[in-house]
């Protein structure tokens, strides 16, 4: 299995050349690279408000039907792209600078899943360069994960590589964390956290799988460093460094330490 995660992220479709070498530059090398490559934070689009019960300042997620045409024009070097969305209570404009490709995108007449900051003024609503999805029947919001980037590679590619991955490599992770101690500190199972952090349900799950995936680095390096001390003390005699439960359990104080 490890074997498995030590296959190169070229093997994947789609990932050659630049796109390669931009995960490269991120560190992203193999599968586990990309597997272990943790959300900074969430967007949460599992909201449901209409347009007249959105805040100044606000970041959020609400569902709206594009009115009208698309207006694409050009400002110098900048092109503008503007577009109304309407619900039942109001309208509210987007904005979006250099990104022509978005027109292309939107129907009027088609519902659509907006987020982003609102501004409101005077009774005035506006969005700057929301993110949007297109709203099929019966769908949801979802919570969408935001990963650390470089120039050139987008959310949706490192989303597109990472979750269709997720159900190959699922077995792959060995548990690093003893049955007692993730009882004693309600800590999930290695694969529900690595899994499940690219794709929770809920900001509490997020949470969940954070708090595992924070403590078991930080346990792991507490017992690194626990076994540096007693190897340095024992070197002389040669004698084996193991940890019995007492010591265990002072590793475990770590947890203090969690934010």
């Amino acid at each position: 299995m490890a074997d498995l995660l030590d296959t190169p992220v070229t093997a994947l479709n789609g990932v050659a050349g630049k796109r390669a070498a931009l995960l490269h530059r991120l560190g992203i090398v193999t599968w586990f690279d990309l597997v272990t490559w943790f959300p900074r934070d969430f967007e949460d689009w599992t909201t449901e408000t209409t347009i007249d019960q959105l805040a100044d300042g606000q970041e959020i997620s609400f569902v709206a039907t594009l009115s009208g045409r698309v207006q694409t024009h050009r400002k110098g070097r900048l092109t503008i792209v503007r577009a109304v969305f309407r619900d039942e209570t109001a309208a509210i404009s987007a904005v979006w600078f250099n990104q022509p490709w978005i027109a292309d995108k939107l129907t009027p007449g088609d519902p659509f899943r907006l987020y982003g900051k609102i501004k409101r003024r005077d009774g005035q609503f506006s969005i700057l360069s929301p993110a949007f999805e297109r709203v099929e029947p019966d769908s949801k919001g979802k919570i969408r994960p935001l990963y650390p980037l470089t120039e050139g590679l987008s959310q949706g590619v490192l989303r597109g590589l990472i979750l269709p991955l997720l159900p190959q490599v699922m077995n792959s992770f060995p548990e690093s964390l003893p049955f007692w101690v993730r009882r004693k500190h309600h800590l999930c199972a290695v694969d529900f956290a690595i899994s499940r952090i690219h794709q929770p349900s809920s900001l509490e799950e997020a949470e969940i799988c954070r708090h595992r995936l924070v403590f078991e680095e930080l346990f792991l390096l507490q017992s690194g460093l626990f076994l540096l001390r007693r190897a340095r003390q024992d070197s002389q005699i040669g004698i084996p460094v193991r940890l019995d439960d007492e010591q265990l359990a002072r590793v475990l104080a770590v947890e203090q330490a969690l934010p």
